[in-house]
């Protein structure tokens, strides 16, 4: 019973932070291409940051990290990674 718990709790730390991150990416990416939230670098949010990355002028690609603790406090990361275009930011 006591594994079962423990593999509940893992699961639920590890959606809550797969949330936390869809979330997070669904507000940047939702942001004006040339705004703040998709400059080039390196972006910090409560619990991860982001990277924006040039692939040509009209496209850009955010990789977005959000970590989560495992019981023993080992930091793992959800990752989540997605182009944008300028084409579909009006």
């Amino acid at each position: 019973m006591s594994m079962g718990q423990r593999s509940a709790t893992m699961a639920r730390r590890q959606l809550e932070a797969l949330h936390n991150a869809r979330s997070a990416l669904e507000q940047v990416t939702a942001s004006d291409f040339n705004g703040a939230a998709l400059t080039l670098g390196r972006k910090t949010l409560t619990n991860g940051f982001y990277d924006v990355t040039v692939v040509d002028a009209r496209t850009k690609n955010v990789e977005l990290r959000v970590r989560w603790l495992s019981l023993r406090g080992a930091t793992n990361w959800v990752v989540l990674t997605t182009s944008v275009s300028s084409a579909l930011h009006f």
